[in-house]
């Protein structure tokens, strides 16, 4: 990707073998990053647009 190496932090992910296998047999070892960037990024966007539904149908205070 063509990401600014300055917004970037790396940290550490523990997988199951069995995930880490399955992600291998999609996207090969070289592909991991990208797609758990990918992954990430969906989920957190999935959950931001959940939130803001959540807070748009609470009732608000009288």
């Amino acid at each position: 990707m063509g990401r600014n190496r300055l917004d970037h932090h790396r940290f550490h992910v523990g997988l199951e073998r069995s995930a880490l296998a399955r992600l291998d047999a999609l996207v090969g070892p070289k592909g991991r990053a990208e797609f758990v960037r990918k992954a990430v990024d969906q989920m957190l966007d999935q959950v931001e647009t959940a939130q803001a539904i959540a807070a748009k149908a609470r009732p608000k205070p009288e």
